[in-house]
């Protein structure tokens, strides 16, 4: 192991669930994007699965009553996942149009989890996703 990744072994460790979350989004993101620039259908179809996966366990995670959170962000997630869902098969298909929205959300929801709510409508440490998903 590097220095390198043992940092960032270290920092993925200690690091609270919502920065787990926001580090899985942001890491798939990059890998599709890198995949897409590279041109490189089968780390492409890769990445866009494993964006999936991690999208359908945010899911499950909502249904299964696992995390407790606020009506409006549960329907948005669950919407989230449905577009992703659809979009997919283009997606799979290379459409790079598509392929930048699914970066841009997972982005745009990074950079969610990372501000976090206000102090005063932190919700508790139930309510958030955890990740284990690696590339």
């Amino acid at each position: 192991m590097t220095p390198v990744q043992g940092y960032n072994k270290a920092n993925f460790v200690t690091s609270s669930e919502r920065q787990l979350e926001a580090q899985a989004l942001t890491h798939v993101a990059l890998l599709m994007n890198q995949a897409l620039i590279a041109n490189d259908r089968d780390a492409l179809v890769g990445m866009v699965t494993l964006n999936n996966r991690l999208w359908l366990f945010f899911y499950s995670q909502i249904e299964s009553k696992q995390v407790i959170l606020p009506p409006d962000v549960e329907k948005n997630i669950v919407n989230l996942v449905a577009y992703i869902m659809k979009v997919a098969p283009m997606a799979f298909s290379g459409d790079v149009n598509t392929i930048r929205s699914l970066v841009s959300i997972n982005h745009h929801i990074a950079a969610g989890l990372s501000e976090g709510p206000a102090d005063d409508a932190r919700p508790s440490e139930s309510a958030t996703l955890s990740v284990g998903l690696s590339a």
